[in-house]
Protein backbone atom coordinates (compact mmCIF):
# COMPACT_ATOMS: atom_id res chain seq x y z
CA UNK A 1 0.00 0.00 0.00
CA UNK A 2 1.23 3.23 -1.27
CA UNK A 3 0.92 6.13 1.79
CA UNK A 4 1.17 9.38 0.17
CA UNK A 5 3.75 11.70 0.60
CA UNK A 6 2.79 14.38 3.06
CA UNK A 7 5.16 16.84 1.35
CA UNK A 8 3.49 16.42 -1.92
CA UNK A 9 -0.17 15.79 -1.49
CA UNK A 10 -2.01 15.82 -5.13
CA UNK A 11 -3.55 19.24 -5.22
CA UNK A 12 -1.33 21.30 -3.24
CA UNK A 13 1.55 21.41 -5.24
CA UNK A 14 3.70 24.23 -6.76
CA UNK A 15 5.03 23.50 -9.76
CA UNK A 16 7.91 25.62 -11.50
CA UNK A 17 9.01 25.17 -15.45
CA UNK A 18 12.51 25.26 -15.93
CA UNK A 19 13.84 25.85 -19.48
CA UNK A 20 16.99 24.43 -20.18
CA UNK A 21 18.24 26.43 -23.80
CA UNK A 22 21.65 24.85 -23.91
CA UNK A 23 21.27 21.35 -23.39
CA UNK A 24 24.83 19.21 -22.90
CA UNK A 25 25.47 17.16 -26.26
CA UNK A 26 24.13 13.44 -25.71
CA UNK A 27 21.16 14.09 -23.66
CA UNK A 28 19.42 12.30 -26.29
CA UNK A 29 17.25 15.90 -26.97
CA UNK A 30 16.60 16.65 -30.32
CA UNK A 31 18.45 20.09 -31.55
CA UNK A 32 16.93 23.46 -31.07
CA UNK A 33 14.46 21.46 -28.45
CA UNK A 34 14.27 23.03 -24.63
CA UNK A 35 13.96 20.80 -22.06
CA UNK A 36 11.21 21.14 -19.46
CA UNK A 37 11.37 19.90 -15.77
CA UNK A 38 8.75 19.92 -13.13
CA UNK A 39 9.87 20.29 -9.50
CA UNK A 40 7.70 20.23 -6.58
CA UNK A 41 8.28 22.64 -3.83
CA UNK A 42 7.73 21.96 0.29
CA UNK A 43 5.14 24.42 1.84
CA UNK A 44 7.87 26.03 3.94
CA UNK A 45 9.89 26.27 0.26
CA UNK A 46 6.43 28.25 -0.74
CA UNK A 47 6.86 30.43 2.26
CA UNK A 48 10.14 31.82 1.79
CA UNK A 49 9.20 32.20 -2.01
CA UNK A 50 6.40 34.22 -1.03
CA UNK A 51 8.39 36.23 1.03
CA UNK A 52 10.73 36.70 -1.39
CA UNK A 53 8.44 37.94 -4.46
CA UNK A 54 7.18 40.23 -1.49
CA UNK A 55 10.50 42.17 -0.64
CA UNK A 56 11.50 42.11 -3.90
CA UNK A 57 8.17 44.30 -4.63
CA UNK A 58 8.81 46.40 -1.83
CA UNK A 59 11.84 47.48 -2.39
CA UNK A 60 11.12 47.82 -6.36
CA UNK A 61 8.49 50.33 -4.90
CA UNK A 62 11.06 51.97 -2.70
CA UNK A 63 13.71 52.58 -5.23
CA UNK A 64 10.91 53.95 -7.47
CA UNK A 65 9.88 56.71 -5.40
CA UNK A 66 13.35 57.65 -4.16
CA UNK A 67 13.55 58.02 -8.04
CA UNK A 68 11.23 60.86 -8.33
CA UNK A 69 11.14 64.47 -8.62
CA UNK A 70 10.18 65.55 -5.06
CA UNK A 71 7.91 68.22 -4.08
CA UNK A 72 8.34 70.63 -1.51
CA UNK A 73 5.40 70.59 0.98
CA UNK A 74 3.54 74.02 1.50
CA UNK A 75 5.29 74.71 4.68
CA UNK A 76 8.55 74.33 3.54
CA UNK A 77 8.34 76.15 0.05
CA UNK A 78 10.84 79.02 0.12
CA UNK A 79 9.19 81.92 -1.73
CA UNK A 80 11.55 84.25 -0.51
CA UNK A 81 14.07 86.43 -2.43
CA UNK A 82 16.62 86.91 0.19
CA UNK A 83 18.40 90.93 -0.92
CA UNK A 84 22.22 91.75 -0.52
CA UNK A 85 22.80 94.38 2.29
CA UNK A 86 23.45 96.56 -0.51
CA UNK A 87 19.54 96.31 -1.54
CA UNK A 88 18.26 96.82 1.40
CA UNK A 89 16.02 99.63 2.05
CA UNK A 90 15.24 100.35 5.96
CA UNK A 91 12.41 102.12 6.14
CA UNK A 92 10.57 104.23 9.23
CA UNK A 93 7.09 103.67 9.22
CA UNK A 94 4.21 105.52 10.85
CA UNK A 95 0.22 105.39 10.80
CA UNK A 96 -2.31 108.20 11.74
CA UNK A 97 -5.87 108.86 10.96
CA UNK A 98 -6.10 106.57 8.31
CA UNK A 99 -3.16 107.56 6.60
CA UNK A 100 0.56 105.68 6.17
CA UNK A 101 4.14 107.76 6.65
CA UNK A 102 7.20 106.37 5.57
CA UNK A 103 10.42 107.62 5.48
CA UNK A 104 13.54 106.44 3.45
CA UNK A 105 17.30 107.09 3.98
CA UNK A 106 17.22 108.89 0.92
CA UNK A 107 15.42 111.60 2.97
CA UNK A 108 11.84 111.00 0.81
CA UNK A 109 8.32 110.94 2.88
CA UNK A 110 5.75 109.38 1.49
CA UNK A 111 2.13 109.41 3.04
CA UNK A 112 -0.28 106.51 1.66
CA UNK A 113 -4.25 106.42 2.11
CA UNK A 114 -4.13 103.13 4.36
CA UNK A 115 -7.61 101.91 2.87
CA UNK A 116 -5.88 101.26 -1.13
CA UNK A 117 -2.49 102.10 -0.91
CA UNK A 118 -2.75 105.33 -2.55
CA UNK A 119 -0.43 107.81 -2.56
CA UNK A 120 -1.47 111.29 -1.29
CA UNK A 121 2.03 113.70 -1.40
CA UNK A 122 5.50 112.15 -1.41
CA UNK A 123 8.58 114.76 0.04
CA UNK A 124 11.50 115.02 -1.44
CA UNK A 125 13.30 117.56 0.71
CA UNK A 126 14.93 115.27 3.08
CA UNK A 127 18.75 114.62 3.06
CA UNK A 128 20.34 111.20 3.43
CA UNK A 129 21.04 109.42 6.36
CA UNK A 130 19.42 107.43 9.16
CA UNK A 131 16.21 108.70 9.63
CA UNK A 132 12.92 108.31 11.24
CA UNK A 133 9.10 109.81 11.40
CA UNK A 134 7.16 111.14 14.25
CA UNK A 135 3.50 111.99 13.79
CA UNK A 136 1.45 114.69 16.02
CA UNK A 137 -0.46 117.49 15.93
CA UNK A 138 -1.01 117.68 12.57
CA UNK A 139 2.31 117.49 11.44
CA UNK A 140 4.98 114.78 10.44
CA UNK A 141 8.37 115.22 12.03
CA UNK A 142 11.68 113.88 9.80
CA UNK A 143 14.37 113.43 11.92
CA UNK A 144 17.56 112.69 10.04
CA UNK A 145 21.39 111.35 10.95
CA UNK A 146 23.59 113.20 8.97
CA UNK A 147 27.77 112.67 8.72
CA UNK A 148 29.48 115.41 6.61
CA UNK A 149 33.26 115.39 6.59
CA UNK A 150 33.64 114.02 10.42
CA UNK A 151 30.68 116.14 11.29
CA UNK A 152 27.12 114.80 12.70
CA UNK A 153 24.12 117.02 12.54
CA UNK A 154 20.99 116.25 12.88
CA UNK A 155 18.43 117.94 11.01
CA UNK A 156 14.40 117.98 11.77
CA UNK A 157 11.89 118.51 8.81
CA UNK A 158 8.09 119.13 9.92
CA UNK A 159 5.83 118.16 7.16
CA UNK A 160 1.75 119.19 7.36
CA UNK A 161 0.80 116.25 7.45
CA UNK A 162 -2.65 116.92 4.96
CA UNK A 163 -0.27 117.79 2.09
CA UNK A 164 3.54 117.56 3.17
CA UNK A 165 4.09 121.20 2.27
CA UNK A 166 7.63 122.07 4.62
CA UNK A 167 6.29 124.46 7.81
CA UNK A 168 9.86 124.69 8.78
CA UNK A 169 13.26 123.28 9.03
CA UNK A 170 16.30 123.19 11.91
CA UNK A 171 19.79 121.56 12.26
CA UNK A 172 21.58 120.99 15.21
CA UNK A 173 25.07 119.52 16.03
CA UNK A 174 25.63 116.47 17.02
CA UNK A 175 28.38 115.46 19.85
CA UNK A 176 28.00 111.62 19.76
CA UNK A 177 26.64 109.42 17.13
CA UNK A 178 23.96 108.02 19.72
CA UNK A 179 20.36 107.84 18.61
CA UNK A 180 18.39 110.48 17.93
CA UNK A 181 15.53 110.24 20.30
CA UNK A 182 12.38 112.81 19.46
CA UNK A 183 9.27 113.43 21.19
CA UNK A 184 5.78 115.54 20.92
CA UNK A 185 4.16 116.50 23.82
CA UNK A 186 1.33 119.47 24.01
CA UNK A 187 2.82 121.60 21.01
CA UNK A 188 6.16 121.23 22.03
CA UNK A 189 9.06 119.02 20.19
CA UNK A 190 11.58 117.69 22.68
CA UNK A 191 14.92 116.56 21.00
CA UNK A 192 17.90 114.65 22.37
CA UNK A 193 20.30 115.56 20.16
CA UNK A 194 23.41 115.02 21.97
CA UNK A 195 24.84 113.29 25.09
CA UNK A 196 24.13 116.22 27.24
CA UNK A 197 21.59 118.14 25.83
CA UNK A 198 18.12 118.99 25.08
CA UNK A 199 16.61 120.93 22.42
CA UNK A 200 13.06 122.07 22.65
CA UNK A 201 11.11 124.06 19.49
CA UNK A 202 7.23 125.15 18.78
CA UNK A 203 5.95 122.10 16.81
CA UNK A 204 4.14 123.69 14.51
CA UNK A 205 6.51 126.98 13.56
CA UNK A 206 9.79 125.21 14.57
CA UNK A 207 10.85 128.37 16.91
CA UNK A 208 13.23 127.81 19.56
CA UNK A 209 11.51 127.46 23.32
CA UNK A 210 14.59 126.12 25.00
CA UNK A 211 17.59 124.50 25.25
CA UNK A 212 18.98 122.60 28.25
CA UNK A 213 22.87 121.82 28.34
CA UNK A 214 23.64 119.85 31.64
CA UNK A 215 27.15 119.72 32.86
CA UNK A 216 26.62 115.80 33.29
CA UNK A 217 26.03 113.30 30.73
CA UNK A 218 22.30 112.39 30.00
CA UNK A 219 21.17 108.54 30.84
CA UNK A 220 18.13 108.47 28.52
CA UNK A 221 15.89 110.56 26.99
CA UNK A 222 13.61 112.78 29.21
CA UNK A 223 9.97 111.95 29.67
CA UNK A 224 7.53 114.68 29.97
CA UNK A 225 4.57 114.15 31.73
CA UNK A 226 1.94 117.07 32.86
CA UNK A 227 3.85 119.76 31.92
CA UNK A 228 7.42 118.44 33.82
CA UNK A 229 10.36 117.32 31.84
CA UNK A 230 12.18 115.12 34.10
CA UNK A 231 15.92 113.49 33.23
CA UNK A 232 18.30 111.37 34.69
CA UNK A 233 21.50 111.43 34.36
CA UNK A 234 24.44 108.67 34.26
CA UNK A 235 26.15 110.13 37.96
CA UNK A 236 22.61 109.21 39.51
CA UNK A 237 20.69 112.60 39.68
CA UNK A 238 17.23 113.59 38.38
CA UNK A 239 15.89 116.77 37.71
CA UNK A 240 12.74 117.90 37.02
CA UNK A 241 11.99 120.83 34.73
CA UNK A 242 8.87 122.88 34.03
CA UNK A 243 8.70 122.35 30.49
CA UNK A 244 7.50 125.26 29.55
CA UNK A 245 10.84 127.40 30.22
CA UNK A 246 13.16 124.59 31.60
CA UNK A 247 12.92 126.52 35.61
CA UNK A 248 14.47 123.52 37.60
CA UNK A 249 11.70 122.24 39.78
CA UNK A 250 13.76 119.81 41.81
CA UNK A 251 16.83 118.03 41.91
CA UNK A 252 17.31 114.53 43.67
CA UNK A 253 20.65 112.35 43.85
CA UNK A 254 20.19 108.51 43.81
CA UNK A 255 22.58 106.35 45.66
CA UNK A 256 23.69 104.49 42.03
CA UNK A 257 23.85 105.76 38.79
CA UNK A 258 20.35 105.37 36.36
CA UNK A 259 20.79 103.60 33.96
CA UNK A 260 19.64 103.58 29.74
CA UNK A 261 16.20 103.39 30.44
CA UNK A 262 14.08 106.48 30.45
CA UNK A 263 12.18 107.40 33.40
CA UNK A 264 8.75 106.64 33.95
CA UNK A 265 6.36 108.37 35.33
CA UNK A 266 2.57 107.17 36.50
CA UNK A 267 0.20 108.81 39.09
CA UNK A 268 2.41 111.33 40.70
CA UNK A 269 5.70 108.81 41.18
CA UNK A 270 8.54 108.83 38.83
CA UNK A 271 10.33 105.26 38.86
CA UNK A 272 13.90 104.91 37.63
CA UNK A 273 16.30 101.51 36.98
CA UNK A 274 19.27 101.63 38.72
CA UNK A 275 22.66 100.09 37.34
CA UNK A 276 23.05 98.33 40.20
CA UNK A 277 19.36 96.25 39.11
CA UNK A 278 17.83 98.02 42.08
CA UNK A 279 14.41 100.19 41.07
CA UNK A 280 13.76 103.63 42.94
CA UNK A 281 10.78 105.37 43.32
CA UNK A 282 10.54 109.45 43.91
CA UNK A 283 7.52 111.47 44.23
CA UNK A 284 7.41 113.19 41.10
CA UNK A 285 6.24 116.50 42.88
CA UNK A 286 9.69 117.06 44.59
CA UNK A 287 11.73 114.18 44.74
CA UNK A 288 11.31 112.73 47.78
CA UNK A 289 12.50 108.86 47.93
CA UNK A 290 9.62 106.67 48.76
CA UNK A 291 10.83 103.12 48.29
CA UNK A 292 13.69 101.33 46.44
CA UNK A 293 14.26 97.64 45.82
CA UNK A 294 16.62 95.65 45.06
CA UNK A 295 15.07 92.14 43.56
CA UNK A 296 16.73 88.69 44.10
CA UNK A 297 18.08 88.97 40.81
CA UNK A 298 19.51 92.83 39.20
CA UNK A 299 16.63 94.05 37.12
CA UNK A 300 17.62 94.45 33.60
CA UNK A 301 18.14 98.42 31.69
CA UNK A 302 14.36 98.45 30.61
CA UNK A 303 11.73 101.43 31.02
CA UNK A 304 9.26 100.13 34.13
CA UNK A 305 6.01 99.65 32.47
CA UNK A 306 2.44 100.55 35.71
CA UNK A 307 -0.50 99.51 34.95
CA UNK A 308 -3.29 99.37 37.72
CA UNK A 309 -0.81 100.78 39.98
CA UNK A 310 0.94 97.98 39.41
CA UNK A 311 4.77 98.31 38.54
CA UNK A 312 6.26 95.31 36.24
CA UNK A 313 9.85 94.72 36.01
CA UNK A 314 12.21 92.23 33.88
CA UNK A 315 15.11 90.38 35.34
CA UNK A 316 18.58 89.23 34.06
CA UNK A 317 18.23 86.15 34.65
CA UNK A 318 14.54 86.23 32.75
CA UNK A 319 12.38 86.84 35.57
CA UNK A 320 9.20 89.28 35.38
CA UNK A 321 8.30 91.14 38.26
CA UNK A 322 4.84 92.44 39.38
CA UNK A 323 5.28 95.54 42.44
CA UNK A 324 2.86 97.25 44.04
CA UNK A 325 3.12 100.50 43.44
CA UNK A 326 2.46 102.54 46.79
CA UNK A 327 5.59 100.70 48.26
CA UNK A 328 6.98 98.32 45.88
CA UNK A 329 6.05 94.98 47.88
CA UNK A 330 6.49 92.23 45.44
CA UNK A 331 2.76 90.45 43.97
CA UNK A 332 4.37 87.76 42.14
CA UNK A 333 7.45 86.76 40.25
CA UNK A 334 7.66 84.86 36.95
CA UNK A 335 10.74 82.14 36.30
CA UNK A 336 10.55 81.98 32.68
CA UNK A 337 14.27 81.23 32.13
CA UNK A 338 14.70 83.34 29.33
CA UNK A 339 18.23 84.12 28.22
CA UNK A 340 19.95 86.97 29.64
CA UNK A 341 22.07 89.14 26.89
CA UNK A 342 19.37 91.62 26.72
CA UNK A 343 16.35 92.51 28.58
CA UNK A 344 13.34 90.70 27.22
CA UNK A 345 10.59 93.58 25.88
CA UNK A 346 7.22 93.52 28.06
CA UNK A 347 3.96 94.87 26.51
CA UNK A 348 0.85 95.17 28.94
CA UNK A 349 -2.29 95.28 27.41
CA UNK A 350 -5.88 94.43 28.46
CA UNK A 351 -4.74 92.18 31.23
CA UNK A 352 -2.47 90.14 29.76
CA UNK A 353 1.35 91.17 29.87
CA UNK A 354 3.65 89.94 26.63
CA UNK A 355 6.95 88.93 26.93
CA UNK A 356 9.37 88.90 24.39
CA UNK A 357 12.27 86.48 24.94
CA UNK A 358 15.75 86.91 23.49
CA UNK A 359 15.45 83.33 22.75
CA UNK A 360 12.61 83.98 19.98
CA UNK A 361 9.59 82.90 22.74
CA UNK A 362 6.50 85.16 23.55
CA UNK A 363 5.25 84.70 26.79
CA UNK A 364 2.10 85.48 27.39
CA UNK A 365 1.10 85.86 31.61
CA UNK A 366 -2.10 87.21 33.40
CA UNK A 367 -1.01 90.42 34.99
CA UNK A 368 -3.55 89.19 37.92
CA UNK A 369 -0.56 86.60 39.27
CA UNK A 370 1.96 85.93 36.26
CA UNK A 371 0.61 82.30 35.68
CA UNK A 372 1.54 81.55 31.74
CA UNK A 373 -1.24 81.78 29.56
CA UNK A 374 0.06 80.62 26.29
CA UNK A 375 3.54 80.25 25.17
CA UNK A 376 5.08 80.67 21.30
CA UNK A 377 8.33 79.38 20.18
CA UNK A 378 9.71 81.64 17.52
CA UNK A 379 10.93 78.84 15.35
CA UNK A 380 14.42 78.82 14.30
CA UNK A 381 15.87 82.40 14.03
CA UNK A 382 12.43 83.44 17.03
CA UNK A 383 10.62 86.83 16.99
CA UNK A 384 11.99 90.52 15.91
CA UNK A 385 8.85 92.53 16.89
CA UNK A 386 5.15 92.18 18.23
CA UNK A 387 1.69 93.91 17.88
CA UNK A 388 -1.43 93.40 19.33
CA UNK A 389 -4.36 95.14 17.77
CA UNK A 390 -8.06 93.93 17.84
CA UNK A 391 -7.70 90.50 19.47
CA UNK A 392 -4.63 89.53 17.28
CA UNK A 393 -1.27 89.49 18.23
CA UNK A 394 1.16 89.85 14.99
CA UNK A 395 5.10 88.30 14.94
CA UNK A 396 7.78 89.81 12.62
CA UNK A 397 9.79 86.63 12.72
CA UNK A 398 13.13 87.03 11.98
CA UNK A 399 13.49 85.31 8.70
CA UNK A 400 10.97 87.82 7.65
CA UNK A 401 7.56 86.10 7.98
CA UNK A 402 4.61 88.04 9.38
CA UNK A 403 2.59 85.35 11.82
CA UNK A 404 -0.98 86.30 13.34
CA UNK A 405 -1.79 84.76 16.41
CA UNK A 406 -4.89 85.14 18.59
CA UNK A 407 -4.43 87.05 21.54
CA UNK A 408 -7.27 84.79 24.02
CA UNK A 409 -4.87 81.59 23.37
CA UNK A 410 -1.62 81.73 20.88
CA UNK A 411 -3.43 79.61 17.72
CA UNK A 412 -1.83 80.89 14.64
CA UNK A 413 -4.36 81.54 12.20
CA UNK A 414 -2.26 82.41 9.94
CA UNK A 415 1.24 83.21 8.11
CA UNK A 416 2.42 85.56 5.68
CA UNK A 417 5.40 84.74 3.62
CA UNK A 418 6.25 88.36 1.54
CA UNK A 419 8.02 88.21 -2.21
CA UNK A 420 11.33 89.31 -0.24
CA UNK A 421 11.76 89.24 3.78
CA UNK A 422 9.96 91.53 6.04
CA UNK A 423 11.65 94.19 7.58
CA UNK A 424 11.76 93.95 11.95
CA UNK A 425 9.49 97.21 12.14
CA UNK A 426 6.18 95.80 14.40
CA UNK A 427 3.29 95.57 12.30
CA UNK A 428 1.17 98.28 11.96
CA UNK A 429 -2.63 97.67 12.24
CA UNK A 430 -5.00 100.54 11.06
CA UNK A 431 -8.71 99.82 8.64
CA UNK A 432 -8.38 95.96 9.53
CA UNK A 433 -5.25 95.84 7.64
CA UNK A 434 -1.81 95.18 8.81
CA UNK A 435 0.74 97.31 6.74
CA UNK A 436 3.84 95.52 6.95
CA UNK A 437 7.35 97.18 5.76
CA UNK A 438 9.83 94.92 3.52
CA UNK A 439 13.55 95.31 2.75
CA UNK A 440 13.25 95.70 -0.95
CA UNK A 441 11.83 99.50 0.20
CA UNK A 442 7.92 98.43 -0.10
CA UNK A 443 4.89 98.48 1.82
CA UNK A 444 2.48 94.83 1.77
CA UNK A 445 -0.95 95.79 3.25
CA UNK A 446 -2.88 92.69 4.82
CA UNK A 447 -6.33 91.79 5.59
CA UNK A 448 -6.30 90.65 9.48
CA UNK A 449 -8.85 87.97 9.13
CA UNK A 450 -7.03 86.30 6.25
CA UNK A 451 -3.48 87.98 4.90
CA UNK A 452 -4.88 88.16 1.43
CA UNK A 453 -2.65 91.00 0.24
CA UNK A 454 -4.86 93.87 -0.59
CA UNK A 455 -2.28 96.29 -1.88
CA UNK A 456 1.28 96.47 -2.36
CA UNK A 457 3.27 99.70 -3.05
CA UNK A 458 6.66 100.45 -3.36
CA UNK A 459 8.77 103.46 -1.91
CA UNK A 460 11.68 103.38 -4.02
CA UNK A 461 10.68 104.71 -7.35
Amino acid sequence: MNTPDPENVAGDETEVEITDLDSPTGTGNLPGRSTRRRLALSPRERVWMRIAVIAGIVLLVVVVLVSLPRTPEPATVARMTVLPLSAIHPLSLSVDDGIAYVSSPDGTVTALRVSDGFRLWRYEGGKVGETSTTVADGAVFLCTLTFDNDAMTVRIDALDASDGSLLWSRTLPVNAPTPIQLAVVAGILYVSSGTDSIDTFGARDGSLLWDYTSHRSLASMPSVVDGVVYVSTEDGHVFALRASDAFPLWQSTSLFPASSASPTVADGIVYLNLQDGSLEALRASNGALLWRDLPPTPLTESSPIVAGRVVYVSALDGSVYALRASDGYMLWRAALHVPNVLPPSLLVKDGVMYVEALNGSVYVLRTSDGSILWRYQGGERGVASLTVAQGLVYLALQTGNIDALRASDGFVLWRYTPPVPATQLPPLVADDLVLIALQDGSIDALRTSDSTLLWHRAMTS
